[in-house]
């Protein structure tokens, strides 16, 4: 099982990071086909050359240096390479959506009549707060990686699949857009991952702990609506159903007050109802069956497979699978060229699946994993 969850992380891994190199590689080579087909074969073959290093390289100092690197890089690049150089606009939503606040006005407004209007969550908007403070929502798209890092150390302790995942991060044009452009959705799911690996250590059976991660699994559910079919199964995969009728209100409520709490400060905005507010706006872009059937069948891949790495491939599996139908359906209306390079599909939605692929990579858990120890003692079957 973890051979084959490892090749289908690594497929992802490389059709993801194609995709961004072929569309925008374009206006700077005339030969972007080429140029993402040699990324799929020299990626591999150079991290599979990493595989062979001696283990006295592979060390816990090796890793945090070579992540101290990559942020400085970033976080100077970022100083370099002005925000407004980028036409995407996740960071003009954050922008406008505090503007509006700061102003009195609903923040969800569209700045000019038929414009967007933010679309995700409001708790999504008070995590970019101290970004947008300091003029620099780049920032909050490094912290992505920060997340991302923090998860990495959860989900292994053998020091050489860290620094191979980290060099694939690196490797990564994908993760590199996403900083660059200022774009969080990265963030999004590595913010969903350590809340997994998180509350998976976490005893349940008190109830501090009950309400406590319920209350942060609230505040999640208030990023954006895809993180429904992510958490969900999550908890099947805790056995919350098997705690009690009083466990299950008892975590509603609390998932409830999360995500009401991060409301409150925007609903009583004039114009907040009926239109302009992210539940209006929501565009899952697909028939809302197949977001359905796709949440049922990770609930079902949840309560059946008691591993943590098979749920974190499902899930990274699940969001690609969504969005690969979105761009072909696109596709099939408009052709290949107007979806991919005149924006008729918006391609960065594969970075959502990006963090669950680079954490597959690992091949599943080895014997020093903490997690496999639990699998073999039956806690995980």
């Amino acid at each position: 099982m973890g051979m084959a969850c490892r090749a289908v992380n690594e497929g992802i891994y490389l059709f993801i990071n194609a995709v961004f190199l072929v569309k925008y590689s374009a206006p700077i080579t005339a030969h972007p086909y080429t140029l993402a087909l040699l990324y799929t074969l020299i990626v591999p073959f150079l991290l599979r050359q990493a595989k062979r290093l001696p283990e006295k390289l592979f060390t816990k100092k090796m890793f945090l240096g070579l992540a101290l690197l990559y942020g400085c890089f970033w976080v100077v690049l970022l100083a370099l390479v002005p925000a407004d150089s980028f036409t995407l606009d996740r960071q003009e939503m954050i922008r406008l959506f505090w503007d509006n606040f700061f102003t009195g006005i609903n923040p969800y407004t569209p700045r000019t009549p038929g414009s967007n209007i933010p679309g995700p969550f409001p708790f999504y908007f008070y995590l970019a707060l101290p970004f947008f403070l300091i003029q620099e929502i780049g920032y909050f798209s490094l912290t992505g990686i920060i997340v991302f890092l923090l998860t990495l150390q959860r989900h292994t302790n053998n020091e050489r699949e860290r620094i191979l995942i980290l060099l694939a991060l690196v490797l990564s044009p994908a993760a590199a857009y996403e900083i660059l452009c200022r774009s969080t959705l990265f963030l999004n799911s590595a913010l969903v991952l350590l809340y997994v690996y998180t509350v998976r250590r976490v005893d349940l059976d008190k109830t501090r702990n009950l309400c406590l991660s319920a209350l942060v699994f609230g505040l999640l559910l208030s990023t954006r609506s895809i993180v429904l079919v992510l958490l969900l199964p999550f908890l099947l995969f805790l056995g919350l159903h098997r705690k009690g009728i009083g466990s299950l209100l008892l975590w509603g409520a609390w998932s409830a007050a999360g995500v009401t709490v991060t409301f409150l400060p925007v609903m009583f905005f004039p114009g907040f109802f009926p239109a302009n507010n992210p539940i209006a706006v929501q565009n899952i872009f697909l028939p809302s069956w197949i977001p359905a059937l796709a949440l049922l069948g990770m609930c079902f891949l949840a309560a059946r497979r008691r591993v943590l790495y098979v749920l974190v491939t499902g899930s990274g599996v699940t969001i690609f699978l969504l969005v690969c139908l979105h761009i072909a359906l696109v596709m099939n209306s408009y052709g290949f060229y107007a979806t991919i390079f005149q924006d008729g599909a918006d391609i960065t939605y594969l970075t959502l699946s990006l963090p669950f692929a680079l954490l597959g990579l690992s091949g599943g858990k080895r014997p020093s994993d903490p997690l496999l120890r639990q699998t073999e003692t039956g806690m995980d079957r």
